[in-house]
Parts: structure tokens; sequence; C-alpha cells
């Protein structure tokens, strides 16, 4: 799972195995040993697709605004963007078209540093069962907690296969002082800083390409964004944009 814009970096990983080194140090944003969702399950999830096709996930934060990635964004015009919403099937689903995109004004596209960007649809949402808002985070959650993490990421590095059903794995939160050691021992020349979130599940399990952008959901609510990993669940802690850091930037550019 996670975006299908392959950096020089991977969006994520899991935080457990800190002695196994990457095969590459490309960074990079999908699912892996994942699990496939049941209709409904995740009714915040979009597709976020750029000329037709796969490229991010994203999140429903209300009925014109979408939460994801700035890496995900940043770079395309609004033309080529639509927001797929309500369904568990890549090909499938409602689309929206983009009205604007915000990306935070202090992103930087090597470190992912402010790694948050906003979308705002043409059309208003309408809410159902298979298509509702994810409430947003203000405060931190600690080491341990369990969150889980859904998207159309690869499942499959080598073939960099994205798969039909929407995919979900469960992970923890992994403090950011054992996310940097994992990093540096991974030998990833990668900042990990107070304004990000590291979560993990176990090598073999974790986020991939196509997987950026895609929320990161804790006890009902969003705590992260996926921002970048080792590519793809290599042992090495996935490393997530803090929503609770970000949450005033949020509520400035789109009053939700």
């Amino acid at each position: 799972m996670l975006g299908t814009i392959i950096i020089t970096i991977f969006i994520l990983g899991p935080v457990g195995v800190l002695s196994q080194s990457a095969e590459n140090n490309s960074i990079s944003e999908r699912i892996i040993g994942g699990h496939s969702a049941a209709e409904g399950q995740f009714p915040y999830q979009v597709s976020i697709r750029v000329n037709g096709k796969h490229e991010c996930g994203g999140s429903i934060i209300s009925s014109f605004w979408i939460l994801t990635a700035a890496h995900c964004v940043a770079r395309y015009p609004l033309g080529v963007l639509l927001v797929v919403v309500g369904t568990n099937h890549v090909k499938l689903g409602t689309p929206y078209g983009v009205a604007q995109v915000f990306v935070h004004e202090q992103y930087e596209s090597q470190t992912k540093i402010n790694d948050i960007g906003l979308i705002k649809l043409a059309g208003r949402i309408n809410f159902n069962a298979k298509i509702k808002p994810i409430q947003l985070s203000t405060s931190l959650q600690p080491p341990g907690t369990s969150c889980v993490l859904s998207g159309w990421g690869f499942t499959n590095v080598q073939t960099q296969t994205i798969p039909d059903s929407l995919q979900y794995i469960g992970m923890r939160i992994v403090s950011v002082e054992r996310c940097r050691a994992a990093i540096s021992a991974a030998g990833l020349n990668m900042p990990v800083v107070d304004t990000q979130v590291c979560a993990f599940n176990a090598p073999g399990r974790g986020a991939c390409n196509a997987d950026s952008g895609g929320p990161l959901v804790c006890n009902g609510v969003q705590y992260g964004i996926v921002s970048w990993g080792n590519p793809c669940a290599t042992g090495v802690p996935d490393v997530f944009t803090s929503v609770a850091a970000n949450r005033k930037w949020i509520a400035i550019k789109s009053g939700v």
C-alpha cells in the first residue's frame, strides 16, 4: 500500500527488526502482508488517481475535503487528479473532480518533512454507510498503541502489483527514538522529527508504494498519513506525518 510515487525513500516499513539492512535506499509506499477489507470497513478511505490510475490513498475529513500526503499531489496539475470514494475496489467507486490542492508551505520533498496535503473537491460528497469522514487526532498516542493502516499499495514489490481489493494491516506505534535507531541501522540517511509518527508490524508486513497519503487510524481516530518507508516491509518502521502536529494547519486551510 502506498503511493505509486517512488522517490528516493520508501514510505512504510516495520519497526521491529533493527538489525536487518535495506536492499536499497529508494523510498516506497504500499501494504505488504495485509488482508482484504470487508465492504464498508474503511468508509473514510479514498483512492487518488492520476490520469485514471491509482496513485495514492487519502482520507475523507469532511464533505468537501480529503487529507493526503504532499508528495501525492504536489507535482500534478488539477486536471489530471481524481478522487474516488465509496469502494473497496480500485477500479470502481464514485469519482470527484478536484477544485483545489494545498501543500504544506514547509514541505521538503527530499526529507519528507511536513509531508501533508489537502484536496478540496469540486463537488460535495454524499455520506452513507460506505462513505464517511474520519475523526482527526489532536494529541499523540503512546508507543505500543494498536492502529490499522489501509490502502491499495503494492502487494508484491518485484511485480509492482496493485490489488483490486482494499488491503489493511494492524500496526503499533513506535517511539521516535526507536524509529530513528532502526532507520539509521538500515543505512537510511533520513531524519525522523517530532512532527512524524512511526509504526511497525513485522518483517514482511507493512506499507508499500501506492499506500502513500493513506490513513493510519488508532481507535477510530486518524493519527498518521503514510509518508515514507524502506521498501517494502523490510523490518524497518514506516514513517507517517503526524495529524496532531498539523491539526492547526488542517483547520486553517480547510476549516475542518
